[in-house]
């Protein structure tokens, strides 16, 4: 008769019992091992770093060629993009064969100024960035760097919404997408955002230093279709929103958490709105108007 739950009949005598009886820690143990293994996987993975693939300082201007890269290959989801500190023989580039994949795009230099230009996207796949201060940058500019590019950016379902780190100056005038995902303005440095074709909904999160808002959005309030923030909300932790330059009506939902400067026009009112609207004048020129509580103060 098959055994089941309950305690097996006396067959044998109770110090024979005793000995033959199976330790009761062995099946514990095996599954601690067992769940053990698995976590160090799991470990392994996540801490995984990307790896540099730098753009030759002679690199010809198609930035769609592999011999232009150190790996003499095109940057892949696990590399990081990067114009390094030397000497470049050009600094504008173009990319109109061939779209990129690349984990992550990084200007490491202090002194000069590189522009990118072309049809063709550049998908940020993320991973663990391993040159830049944060292994979440997106993107990063270093202290000096600019780096412009006009090519349209996608953020895809590989990557969790990362940092823009931006302690030099960046400006991304071509179209940013990504269902889903955002990004987090980092850094002391600026980064402008002057395409009204952007299409991102994970939203913006201001926590340092500039962000530029240099176009507006399409779409009435809580209805948003496209704009520089994308379709998402713009959510303020310090540093300074800038308008100046900026031309239209932002009608994403705004959230201040914190102190944030303002440099342009923001009537409204915002928060209660959640309308901002951008007009090109000179700061001294015009006075937010947001009600408390919202913690947005004009700069002087």
């Amino acid at each position: 008769m098959p055994l089941g739950l309950n305690q097996p009949p006396q067959y044998h005598k109770p110090a024979a019992a005793s000995s033959k009886r199976p330790s009761r820690s062995k099946p514990g143990a095996r599954m601690a091992m067992a769940v053990a293994a698995a976590m160090a996987g799991v470990a392994g993975v996540a801490g995984a770093q990307n790896v540099a693939d730098n753009v030759n300082t002679g690199a010809t201007t198609a930035l769609d060629t592999a011999t232009n890269y150190s790996s003499n290959q095109l940057p892949g989801s696990t590399n990081d993009m990067a114009f390094t500190s030397s000497s470049y023989g050009t600094t504008s580039f173009t990319l109109n064969s061939t779209a990129l994949t690349p984990g992550t795009l990084d200007d490491l230099d202090a002194t000069q100024t590189f522009t990118i230009t072309g049809s063709q996207s550049i998908t940020l796949e993320g991973g663990s960035n391993s040159v830049a201060p944060s292994t979440a940058d997106l993107f990063y500019v270093a202290s000096g760097g600019k780096l412009s590019t006009s090519t349209p950016i996608a953020l895809t379902t590989a990557v969790a919404s990362g940092n823009f780190d931006l302690v030099g100056a960046g400006t991304l005038s071509g179209a940013i997408s990504g269902s889903g995902f955002g990004f987090t303005k980092t850094g002391a440095g600026t980064l402008t955002l002057s395409s009204a074709a952007s299409t991102f909904s994970g939203g913006v999160t201001l926590n340092g230093g500039v962000l530029n808002i240099a176009a507006g959005s399409t779409g009435a309030a809580g209805s948003v279709t496209q704009g520089p923030l994308g379709t998402g909300a713009l959510t303020l932790n310090g540093g300074t929103l800038s308008t100046v330059g900026g031309n239209g009506t932002l009608n994403n939902a705004i959230v201040a958490n914190s102190g944030t400067t303002v440099v342009g026009s923001v009537s409204g009112p915002a928060i209660s709105t959640s309308v901002v609207r951008l007009q090109a004048r000179v700061p001294s020129q015009t006075t937010p108007q947001v009600p408390p509580p919202a913690s947005i103060t004009k700069a002087t």
